[in-house]
């Protein structure tokens, strides 16, 4: 799994920044899988799409990639997280993944 900040890992209050997490298949389990992706962030952030639903086909190689759209509104300190909690659907698996803006 990986993140891509999109614009910058900085950011200013009322102006959208995004981050791409790129999914890694192994390979192991050959059959299509759906992994369900939660963002949770501060109060005056908004994160288009906080749950949203994408298709990791297992095929070997595969990557499934997926943007978040992020607008700060209002941040009071310099600093905000953004958690994506992923789980794949039907399995006890879940993963973490913070991803931290700071301010310019």
């Amino acid at each position: 799994m990986q993140a891509i900040y999109e614009n910058d890992f900085f950011f200013e209050n009322e102006k959208e920044t995004s981050v791409k997490l790129k999914i890694y298949d192994n390979g192991e389990s050959k059959i299509q899988h759906w992994l369900t992706i939660r963002a949770y962030t501060l109060d005056g952030v908004e994160v288009k799409e906080k749950v949203t639903t994408v298709p990791l086909s297992n095929c070997n190689g595969d990557i499934t990639e997926k943007t978040f759209h992020i607008l700060p509104k209002h941040v009071e300190g310099d600093k905000f997280d953004v958690i994506f909690d992923i789980s794949m659907e039907g399995h006890a698996s879940m993963n973490l993944l913070k991803v931290s803006f700071f301010a310019k």
